[in-house]
């Protein structure tokens, strides 16, 4: 990473798992960076997303898109529980990298840019934690439709030196 990221932290999934949350996310950045290098359990493309500071609620905006080989689709979401950060498949490792703006801010909502991609798709993913201004001191990173992150799942969170 650029000398301008400080490393948080890293981990590596043991086993097959439902959620991976970092906490206890010190404040003393300007930025958050997600990256992470994944596999879901189940095949053909299972939605991995983020939710923050244990907000399960329907306060979250996004618009996303995903284009394959065989063709491509543009997603829109009005609203839901969690924001879409990449896709991941069972067979091929899916990178991603997750931009988290302004998180220690206590005056603004959060938005994040997602982008990620493996062999035969890419994904981006534009979002937004809304009716809450608190900051974020920790990210849940989970699967969708009842898919679970596989073991040797790579994660880790950067933080953004301020100038």
């Amino acid at each position: 990473m650029p000398s301008t990221y400080a490393q948080i932290a890293t981990y590596t999934i043991p086993s097959a798992t439902a959620s991976y949350t970092f906490t206890s996310i010190p404040a003393t950045y300007t930025d958050l960076v997600l990256v992470g290098d994944c596999l879901s359990t189940n095949g053909g493309g299972v939605g991995l997303s983020v939710q923050f500071n244990s907000d399960t609620g329907n306060n979250y905006l996004q618009v996303g898109y995903y284009t394959s080989g065989t063709g491509s689709s543009n997603n829109s979401f009005n609203s839901g529980d969690k924001i879409y950060v990449a896709l991941v498949d069972n067979t091929e490792r899916s990178g991603f990298k997750t931009d988290i703006l302004n998180y220690s801010s206590t005056a603004t909502f959060k938005n994040t840019l997602s982008q990620g991609g493996q062999f035969n798709y890419l994904s981006g993913y534009v979002g937004m934690w809304k009716n809450s201004t608190d900051a974020i001191n920790s990210i849940k990173i989970l699967c969708d439709g009842g898919s679970t992150i596989k073991a040797d799942s790579k994660f880790a969170l950067y933080g953004i030196l301020k100038a």
